[in-house]
């Protein structure tokens, strides 16, 4: 991929996001809408989560479609735009056999699965025994149908979505949501003059309602395609 230039200078942004999850898609559907409004065409970069922060911190690609605050302190070069998109909502998921009720201290001793590159879960399972990194959400859940896991930590809707994609009946989710963060929009620091014009465009699509619109349509476009 090689590096992309300035905004003005060829009217289309490239900002990378993580492959197979639902939150990068539904930010995708916002942002596309709000470059629009500034004239600007936007694309997303679809890769690991590793791979995406080492693009858009290093100025190849325009920033991040999503990520969580802390991005801005470990990567200095990406510039937060100060409006909320999505919350970020990780829960627990197993089958149903297992009570709602367990203690989450108890996950250390199991067979647990997260997304590979989703850093908040890498901190949060630190000194957990057996931990599986997929690369998709479909692995995850399927290694849970068939028993290999125990439990799978995942972003809530795209549990759903699997679940749903997958006819999984016996799969619930325990009662605690783990750690919800606030996902936000970054900038390279090479677009910093752009970062007040958009950020007044997402507030204003967030006042009136129109984001959380786009959100939910996407939502729902993506649990459709998933049943197919």
């Amino acid at each position: 991929m090689s590096s992309a230039s300035g905004a003005t200078a060829q009217q289309k942004l490239v900002f990378s996001t993580l492959e197979h999850a639902p939150n990068g898609r539904i930010g995708s559907e916002i942002l596309k809408i709000a470059y629009a409004k500034l004239g600007l065409n936007f694309e997303t970069y679809y890769t690991s989560g590793k791979r995406a922060l080492v693009l858009s911190s290093s100025g190849v690609v325009d920033g991040e479609v999503l990520r969580t605050s802390d991005v801005a302190q470990k990567y200095p070069s990406l510039i937060k735009v100060d409006v909320p998109l999505l919350t970020l909502m990780n829960v627990v998921f197993v089958n149903r056999h297992r009570s709602s009720g367990e203690v989450f201290m108890d996950l250390k001793n199991t067979r647990v699965g997260f997304l590979n590159g989703v850093e908040q879960l890498d901190a949060y399972t630190q000194g957990f025994h057996h931990i599986w990194r997929a690369e998709s959400f479909r692995e995850l859940f399927e290694m849970l149908s068939l028993g290999k896991l125990d439990a799978v930590i995942s972003e809530k809707t795209a549990g759903k979505i699997e679940i749903h994609a997958l006819g999984l009946e016996s799969v619930v989710t325990l009662d605690k949501v783990i750690a919800p963060e606030t996902l936000y929009h970054f900038l390279h620091e090479k677009h910093a003059q752009l970062v007040p014009r958009i950020s007044d465009v997402l507030q204003q699509m967030k006042s009136s309602g129109e984001m959380e619109q786009i959100a939910n349509r996407a939502v729902l476009e993506i649990v459709i395609q998933g049943n197919k």
